[in-house]
């Protein structure tokens, strides 16, 4: 169905914010309203462009003008998450993962420390403005430039694209060791803990990592959940929680 071929969106004035224009796009095609959960979007967009594109594309730019987030959760609920939502998410207690005994324990862990989730040039052009854009010397001094352009996106107003482009680079300009994965070994004896975070923990929740390293050294993440996937087997079930550094509230 999302891969359905769509023009005008029925209902696409302008003036809805990303919310009300992904409910509008699930409303047209019919989309059960018991399996659908829509946040509170930020940014309001122009009217629909009426151009031919895939349900799935149309949703994924407004998830894009927003810098919110659309997936199909666990029960098959289509879900849209303001980019408010998603910074707001950072301020929750966070689940806490650790060696130590005082969090949860977790049976494997694997880190990164590369460049490949620099960006430290974006340029933003919304439908009917010009191209916004916004870099970091320090950061292409240091990496050379990585860049990414997004075109035909539905904010009003240019300052809006410029502040999404800026919010982009100062959230992606840097990069550190980095905690990917940890797995969680969900039959190991008095686990419950463990056995609840792993089915409770949903995408942009919170958590805190420590490992300890050999040699004494330790480090330590807070970080969001960015990905889920159970491995299950007769005798086994193992979960594996993808991160990713917490996004920057600087787009106002």
């Amino acid at each position: 169905m999302y891969n359905s071929n769509v023009t005008t969106v029925t209902g696409g004035t302008a003036g809805q914010t990303t919310a009300q224009r992904v409910q509008s796009i699930l409303s047209m095609i019919a989309w059960p309203p018991a399996f659908t959960s829509i946040g509170t979007g930020a940014t309001t967009v122009q009217a629909d462009p009426g151009t031919q594109r895939t349900v799935l594309g149309a949703i994924q730019t407004c998830e894009f003008t927003e810098q919110g987030a659309f997936y199909i959760d666990e029960n098959g609920v289509a879900t849209f998450k303001g980019r408010q939502y998603v910074y707001d998410a950072q301020s929750a207690s966070p689940t806490i993962f650790n060696q130590t005994g005082t969090g949860i324990n977790y049976a494997g862990i694997t880190f990164a420390l590369d460049d490949k989730q620099i960006v430290n040039k974006a340029s933003v052009t919304r439908i009917g403005g010009t191209t916004q854009t916004y870099s970091d010397a320090t950061s292409i001094a240091q990496y050379f430039t990585r860049s990414i352009t997004a075109t035909d996106m539905l904010m009003q107003t240019d300052p809006v694209a410029l502040s999404l482009a800026t919010a982009y680079v100062q959230s992606r300009k840097d990069t550190s060791i980095r905690i990917e994965t940890i797995t969680l070994d969900l039959m190991t004896p008095s686990y419950s803990a463990g056995i609840t975070a792993a089915l409770s923990l949903d995408f942009f929740n919170t958590v805190d990592i420590t490992n300890e390293q050999p040699g004494g050294s330790t480090i330590q993440k807070k970080l969001q959940v960015q990905g889920i996937a159970h491995n299950i087997t007769p005798n086994t079930w193992t979960t594996t929680l993808a991160t990713q550094e917490p996004l920057l509230d600087v787009m106002y």
